[in-house]
């Protein structure tokens, strides 16, 4: 009698415990498959934050608020910090809170400003300065493929390489973006951009 035979007649002699041992080994490779699934997800939406940034700042919100909120720019308009609590912790100045509390911010090497303000389609235009090129650490600095970097102050932009790949842009366009109305009003209005360069 050979091993299969054996194993055949211990399964269909003992039903309910064959039953139960299927199920059990079954049950743990769907949730090994499961756990599977979950790691490679979360390890792909991970992977879009920034790199080198150690710290988010955000107005109103928990700390996964902020983290999930980072993630390729989800979710919906974020309140604003105040302007003096930027500029405090560009500085590294000392922080002092409503309630009295003081804080020491440690030493910062960048500090780097991002503001939805507009969607041109289904892309976010964020402002920010030109801190965004000029990182720490410049293996991990963007750079402009053609154009040039904004004029502060003018009608201008500059487009991510995905962004103008998709809507055929290139330094000269015109621009048409739905500004986001941070009150949450439904009423929407556009402005006209140029476009300076591609990153």
């Amino acid at each position: 009698m050979n091993a299969w035979r054996l194993a055949w007649l211990n399964v269909s002699r003992r039903p309910l415990p064959s039953a139960i041992a299927v199920l059990a080994i079954a049950w743990a490779v769907a949730a090994g498959g499961i756990m599977l699934k979950l790691h490679v997800l979360s390890q792909s939406r991970f992977a879009t934050l920034a790199a080198e940034g150690q710290a988010v700042v955000g107005a109103k919100a928990g700390g996964m608020d902020l983290l999930l909120g980072s993630l390729n720019l989800e979710g919906g308009f974020p309140a604003f910090i105040p302007y003096n609590l930027f500029r405090s912790i560009r500085s590294a100045e000392t922080v002092e809170f409503e309630n009295g509390a003081v804080s020491q911010i440690p030493p910062v090497r960048a500090v780097i400003p991002f503001l939805h303000f507009a969607n041109i389609g289904s892309f976010k235009a964020v402002g920010t300065d030109e801190r965004f090129l000029r990182r720490p650490d410049p293996s991990d600095a963007p750079s402009l493929k053609e154009g040039r970097w904004f004029s502060v102050g003018a009608p201008e932009l500059v487009a991510g390489a995905e962004a103008a790949r998709q809507l055929g842009l290139t330094p000269g366009s015109a621009v048409t973006a739905d500004i986001v109305n941070p009150t949450g009003d439904s009423a929407t209005r556009q402005a006209e951009f140029s476009l300076t360069g591609v990153l």
